[in-house]
């Protein structure tokens, strides 16, 4: 911007000047030009602009407005001595009054305020040279829990609601149907199941049993490995077990004598 170089400026003290028009004693005054009116109003509306503001036609106080949001982020940056990061006033974030600082009770541990309202601690980092910054962690509504990712990786986070386990037993036994089970399930779908079939007179004489235990939990897709052992000490030689191909439900034993057995099976 500069001063005025409309026709009929005066100078005073160097500087080109407006004058008023004095016809009785000929002075024909400064032109009203349209250069200098756009310089000023492209100076003002610049102002307006560097601070963030909206221009309104209504609001006749936005230069003072932008000179005084100006004039205090000059006024910070020079207390602190380093530029200020904005808090809010962007899509989605608040104007709340957030405190961070170094826990009292913690040595080290960053603490977190939002209002006056402590939130607790910002979990720290102190990666060795090769060890890679985590770039993404999000609690998953579509994949089961927590995710984290890294370069190069990313996986779910695993807790305890994501095992579990059950036994199960009846109050009172029935001829060669009593029977007790349980499984554990882990994260990666792996179910591990066994359980107990009682005799309700386990002699260990001759006395061919068929027993047909059921999984606590059905196998979702098929039965990998299992297995069948004796329980009871009386033990005669010539026993035979046969355990037939599994159901995704149950698996089907077959005794040769009246004994308990001891089963397994695991698969997904």
């Amino acid at each position: 911007m500069d001063y005025t170089t409309a026709p009929g400026y005066v100078t005073v003290d160097g500087v080109r000047q407006y004058a008023d028009r004095d016809p009785a004693n000929g002075v024909p005054g400064t032109a009203l030009i349209a250069a200098d009116r756009t310089a000023t109003m492209v100076e003002i509306m610049t102002v307006i602009a560097k601070a963030g503001l909206a221009p309104s036609a209504t609001d006749l106080t936005q230069l003072w407005q932008a000179i005084v949001s100006i004039a205090k982020g000059v006024e910070v940056e020079g207390e602190v001595g380093f530029t200020p990061v904005q808090q809010g006033g962007r899509p989605d974030q608040g104007a709340n009054k957030i405190n961070i600082g170094l826990a009292a009770d913690l040595a080290g541990i960053l603490r977190f305020a939002v209002d006056g309202n402590d939130l607790g601690f910002l979990v720290p980092s102190s990666p060795a040279a090769a060890d890679r910054p985590v770039r993404n962690l999000i609690d998953s509504t579509g994949s089961g829990g927590p995710w984290l990712s890294s370069d190069g990786w990313n996986g779910r986070l695993v807790g305890l609601p994501d095992y579990s386990s059950a036994w199960s037993a009846p109050s009172t036994w029935v001829s060669d149907t009593g029977a007790a089970s349980g499984y554990r399930r882990s994260p990666d779908g792996l179910i591990m199941q066994s359980g107990v079939v009682w005799h309700d007179a386990p002699t260990g004489a001759l006395d061919p049993t068929v027993y047909e235990p059921y999984f606590a939990i059905p196998f979702p897709n098929g039965v990998r490995r299992w297995g069948v052992n004796i329980l009871d000490s009386a033990n005669p030689s010539g026993v035979s077990i046969c355990v037939d191909v599994p159901e995704l439900d149950h698996m089907m034993i077959n005794c040769t004598h009246a004994l308990s057995c001891v089963w397994f099976a695991d698969g997904y």
